[in-house]
């Protein structure tokens, strides 16, 4: 398979070991040929996991029921855990969200030595939008140390849309003769 000069990507979760390639050669005067070259793969020296999420729709721009709505600010919590062996400088941790009528006032914390085994909560800041009419937030919440990562973690947040506010425009009642 012929690849640019971005070469064949490797997992952020990758444990150490060789990969090897192989190349086949021919030219008009001779080969076929087959090489196998090695390339080590080196483990990152440090894993995030994530440990939960928490979301909750505090007053005064939320009203507290703990249930997603339109019009309404959240806060989200990430809870994560470095699960490498060694600590982890700068770990930036960031908030995507997909959707229209979504504005993240608090998108991205950097988290300096964190600790191997140890776990952080990062808060977030959304606010949703009054005409949102999604059924369900998707959250993406990203991490990179370092020159590694970026580990990736999702979460969905169900919405719950308002009832559609109905009005009694008239009323009739029939009475039909007998016989």
């Amino acid at each position: 398979q012929k690849r640019d000069r971005a070469g064949w990507p490797v997992a952020a979760t990758a444990e150490s070991g060789e990969a090897v390639i192989i190349v086949a050669t021919t030219a008009s005067d001779g080969g076929p040929w087959r090489f196998g070259l090695p390339f080590p793969i080196v483990a990152s020296p440090f894993r995030f996991v994530r440990e939960n999420t928490t979301v909750i729709d505090p007053s005064p721009m939320g009203d507290g029921d703990g249930i997603a709505e339109p019009g309404e600010r959240l806060q989200i919590t990430v809870s994560l855990r470095n699960d490498g062996s060694e600590t982890a400088a700068e770990a930036r941790v960031w908030l995507t969200v997909l959707g229209p009528d979504v504005d993240i006032l608090a998108q991205e914390a950097t988290h300096t030595d964190w600790l191997a085994g140890q776990p952080r909560d990062t808060a977030f800041v959304i606010d949703i939008g009054p005409d949102f009419s999604g059924r369900d937030l998707p959250l993406f919440f990203h991490v990179s140390a370092d020159t590694w990562g970026p580990w990736q973690f999702s979460e969905v947040v169900p919405v719950v849309l308002p009832a559609p506010d109905f009005e009694l425009r008239n009323a009739w009642v029939y009475d039909p003769a007998p016989g």
